[in-house]
């Protein structure tokens, strides 16, 4: 569902001027440590895929239901740690950030992030995700 929202958001609504290549990261697991946690390619405790830029972040539950579409237009490991921090210190178990009202619906597990270069574009393509694919916490 995802993977057709973007190749939609490549075919219709891309500029020329955004020509870079879009693609979205393998998933990361926030709590590899779970008995039900699939085995991914990015892991708590490091740092979450594409840091450093800017882009789009997508916040998924414990069956991989998108929860949450985020940008940012600097650090995509920046933002995420507004959300996500550790239990008790750099190295430990993730911690879950209480500081959203309400509170998450269902407990985030997994992340995906869409690197981009314009942070015009992070605005562009978050609005569109949120207009398609309706992340349930996205509607508060």
């Amino acid at each position: 569902m995802i993977e057709i929202a973007i190749a939609s958001y490549i075919q219709t609504i891309r500029a020329l001027a955004f020509t870079d290549t879009l693609a979205m990261s393998d998933w990361y697991s926030l709590f590899p440590k779970d008995q039900n946690c699939l085995d991914t390619k990015y892991q708590w405790p490091a740092k979450f895929p594409n840091a450093g830029k800017a882009g789009v972040y997508l916040i998924f539950d414990s069956v991989m239901s998108l929860l949450y579409v985020g940008m940012t237009t600097r650090d995509l490991n920046r933002r995420l740690g507004d959300y996500f921090g550790y239990v008790n210190g750099q190295g430990s178990d993730c911690l879950v950030k209480t500081n959203m009202l309400p509170p998450w619906k269902a407990r985030p597990c997994y992340i995906r992030t869409i690197p981009l270069i314009c942070s015009e574009e992070a605005r562009i393509l978050e609005a569109y995700l949120i207009k398609t694919l309706r992340p349930p916490e996205n509607s508060r």
